[in-house]
């Protein structure tokens, strides 16, 4: 069992690589490329990150929805730091995550890899810790209910800048309003949310008119195809091009607000079963709940709630942090004072992993 001084050093080591980055002698550490059979045993892509020196722990990090996938710089960043503190971190990708698709298959995938990385003869099955990011955290706390988990179950599980319940994901993203204690922010919604989520769920209602075009763009948008784009929007009616242009600049105009009503009216069950609003509680393990108070994409609130929901967690809202981000205008104090909450944060997380 590993000495509490050598967990203060390995915090303080995760700590110094997240904030000097890719600037720091991380750069020198290189990444394996293999790959794992998928859930029709199809080969897919992952990125394994070997330590020097291990602790002989393992980390699985589950992205978020994002076309970069494992090769996303932040998700990258933050697996370097992990092997150079001594964690064997296995990064896979989630085909569906990749393309964009919020559907139940991504449960799917993220149950099934986690028993697969139990059969890999450097793993230690009860050894395991699991991070799951934005809209991966939400469905790794989903994974966690199912069969696969249950053997050997995670030592713990953290989640980053996830949701509580899609309703109030959804009203964020119309209005970006926060309440909390009564004192109302307002924070411009990422546009990123709403692309994804008219290219997820256009299809799937009638809006009363035609809108096989502005899939299309969605579609191109996801896979930024910034050409392709320009082609489609010359060809599009005005109409059109102006429903599309408000979704790709983020903007919420009336027929936005009313689509997303249409979402939210004839996709309830679906949004439901991807809302830990509906089944956390359920959850028993161990699970650290970290957000970016300045997030775009999902607002701080969602993880309070999580966080108060859950059996067994330990909360961190950071005001350094915005989605994945390292907000760097702060004074040198403010960033100090946020450093301590973070280095506390993680050094908890660290010892009750390796107890």
């Amino acid at each position: 069992m590993a000495s509490t001084l050598n967990k203060f050093f390995r915090t303080a080591k995760i700590i110094t690589g997240l904030v000097r980055g890719e600037n720091s002698h991380l750069r020198k550490l290189v990444h394996s490329n293999e790959s794992y059979p998928g859930l029709n045993k199809e080969s897919t892509p992952m990125r394994v990150f070997y330590p020097k020196n291990s602790t002989e722990h393992t980390v699985i990090i589950y992205p978020g929805a994002s076309p970069s996938a494992e090769e996303h710089p932040t998700m990258n960043l933050l697996a370097k730091v992990l092997s150079n503190a001594g964690y064997l971190v296995f990064l896979p990708r989630i085909p569906p995550l990749k393309k964009l698709i919020i559907s139940p298959e991504i449960i799917s995938w993220t149950g099934h890899f986690f028993q697969w990385v139990q059969t890999r003869e450097n793993v230690h099955k009860n050894k395991i810790i699991v991070i799951g990011i934005s809209f991966g955290g939400a469905m790794v706390l989903k994974a966690s209910l199912r069969n696969e988990f249950q053997k050997y179950p995670p030592k713990s599980m953290l989640v980053y800048g996830t949701h509580y319940a899609i309703e109030t994901a959804l009203r964020f993203l119309l209005t970006g309003k926060l309440e909390v204690n009564g004192v109302e922010r307002i924070i411009q919604a990422d546009e990123w949310g709403l692309i994804v989520l008219f290219h997820n769920y256009l299809s799937r209602v009638d809006v009363g008119y035609d809108t096989i075009t502005t899939q299309k763009i969605l579609k191109l948008s996801v896979q930024e195809d910034q050409e392709g784009i320009n082609t489609e929007l010359e060809k599009i009616s005005e109409k059109d091009k102006e429903l599309i242009t408000h979704i790709l600049k983020g903007e919420i105009s009336s027929e936005i607000e009313r689509i997303i009503n249409l979402f939210w009216k004839n996709l309830q069950d679906e949004f439901i079963s991807i809302s830990p609003k509906y089944w956390c509680d359920q959850v028993t393990q161990k699970v650290f709940v970290m957000h970016g108070a300045n997030d775009a994409m999902s607002p701080y609130t969602e993880s309070i709630k999580l966080a108060d929901s859950l059996a067994d967690s330990r909360l961190l809202i950071s005001y350094m942090y915005e989605h994945g981000e390292r907000a760097t205008h702060k004074g040198i104090f403010f960033q100090i004072k946020e450093l301590l909450k973070i280095f506390f944060f993680l050094f908890e997380f660290i010892q009750y992993n390796e107890r």
